[in-house]
């Protein structure tokens, strides 16, 4: 009778008793429960409550639970359009099978444990019901077959949404209003001197005057010194012609 109650027991509790593992983040659609049926753990089991939203490009954290292990591998996959694109790798060693995966030939560790992966989403995909896989191909099950029982299986509801990216036009608005303001500013410093500036041309004039008051000094002292400057010639020449007409006339007037 004992015997009969744990096995009526164990049937109530399928989806602990063949999980091994276990999504931790992002959140599984379908947590902790049988995961053997393709391609999300739970046949046609829809879309879940929690979604998690990550933008197009970003670097994302993948972190699950081995909590009874296997000789195995992990790899990552995400679906834009829902899960109907997910398909099993066509052999247990064949990496990389569809454009669909993202990461692939993740090494298992002899005694299981949390998992942690960084995955960087594609730059170019945004999508508001993309599903993302996390699968564990087993190898203490062979033959492998697809479609067999060599496979466990998680998935996790997400939103990518795209990237802003400021349009050309926008950016050219913005040169455009950073060259005009340089170039009125450098016009109106142009256009406005200064007081140095002022004060500049006033020192000039005031040298010109300086050096033309100099040049008449020059001027007098050369005809002081008797050099043959052209005003000293003028002035000294009609003094010797009046110096020589009074020797005249006076030798006339002493011959008389």
């Amino acid at each position: 009778m004992r015997t009969h109650a744990l096995v009526f027991v164990l049937l109530l509790m399928p989806n602990v008793a063949f999980a091994h593992l276990e999504l931790l983040e992002p959140t599984p659609r379908d947590g902790r429960r049988q995961l053997k049926d393709g391609p999300c753990g739970v046949i046609d089991s829809p879309r879940g409550p929690s979604v998690a939203t990550f933008t197009a490009g970003e670097t994302i954290t993948i972190r699950w639970d081995e909590y009874i292990d296997h000789p195995s591998h992990y790899r990552v996959s995400l679906d834009p359009e829902g899960d109907g694109g997910f398909v099993d790798p066509p052999t247990m060693m064949d990496f990389y099978s569809n454009d669909l995966v993202l990461l692939d030939a993740i090494s298992d560790r002899e005694d299981g444990g949390i998992y942690e992966v960084e995955l960087t989403l594609p730059a170019d995909v945004a999508c508001d019901r993309c599903v993302l896989q996390v699968v564990q191909v087993m190898y203490d099950k062979p033959p492998y077959e697809v479609g067999g029982n060599d496979i466990y299986y998680q998935c996790a509801d997400i939103e990518i949404t795209a990237t802003t990216v400021p349009d050309a036009g926008t950016m050219d608005a913005g040169a455009d209003a950073g060259r005009d303001a340089g170039t009125d500013a450098g016009r109106d410093a142009s256009v406005e001197p200064d007081a140095g500036s002022d004060a500049g041309e006033l020192d000039t004039g005031g040298a010109d005057a300086s050096a033309d008051t100099a040049s008449e000094d020059a001027g007098g002292a050369t005809d002081d010194g008797g050099c043959t400057a052209t005003g000293g010639r003028g002035t000294g020449g009609a003094w010797f012609v009046v110096t020589l007409g009074v020797a005249i006339v006076r030798r006339r007037l002493l011959g008389a």
